[in-house]
């Protein structure tokens, strides 16, 4: 499918197996970039290929046949998770997350990330799922200002662990989200 933002026609689709080094390079490429790791981590191709099971999808979105940007959505709310969205078991089954996002740096600002929130909660509606929740760095000003634009509300602060690489070692450092929801 096609879509214009501004001065360009950027073209979408869902993400399938076969695409998941692509992904993970594109991913690659903008972890290696970033100047701040606590908005967004690696994912290995194994977490790529889980973000495609069970429901979930993976919108790309091309410039030209060349990925610039993704973004995953969960279906549902895992048991162990729900503490993290004050939800009950059963609500966990009608809710949906929107997670994992990245738009290549040259490609900032035609919209892109609006975009790919909209038909998110576009495909979640279909599958009439009732909550839609996401999890946002405190700092990620850009990400906390266009969820807000279509109606998030902050519902809890999220104090986990991530893992970094420091000195050539995986390690688990402190890592703070807030948390928000929408009510479809």
């Amino acid at each position: 499918m096609k879509i214009k933002l501004k001065d360009k026609i950027f073209e979408y689709r869902f993400a399938t197996p076969k695409d998941v080094n692509k992904i993970y390079r594109f991913d690659r490429r903008i972890n290696s970039v970033q100047e701040d790791h606590q908005y967004y981590y690696s994912h290995s191709p194994k977490n790529i290929l889980k973000k495609m099971s069970f429901g979930n999808k993976i919108y790309m979105v091309f410039y030209k046949s060349r990925l610039i940007a993704w973004a995953t959505i969960y279906t549902s709310i895992d048991k162990k998770r729900i503490s993290n969205f004050n939800l009950s078991l059963a609500d966990s089954k009608k809710s949906g997350l929107l997670c994992a996002a990245a738009v290549s740096r040259k490609y900032r600002g035609y919209g892109i990330q609006k975009f790919l929130i909209k038909i998110r909660i576009d495909y979640l509606k279909k599958k009439h799922i009732k909550f839609v929740f996401v999890m946002v760095s405190p700092g990620n000003k850009y990400s906390l200002n266009n969820i807000k634009l279509f109606g998030f509300k902050f519902v809890k602060k999220i104090i986990s662990e991530k893992p970094e690489i420091i000195n050539h070692k995986r390690v688990m450092v402190p890592n703070i989200d807030y948390n928000y929801r929408l009510n479809l």
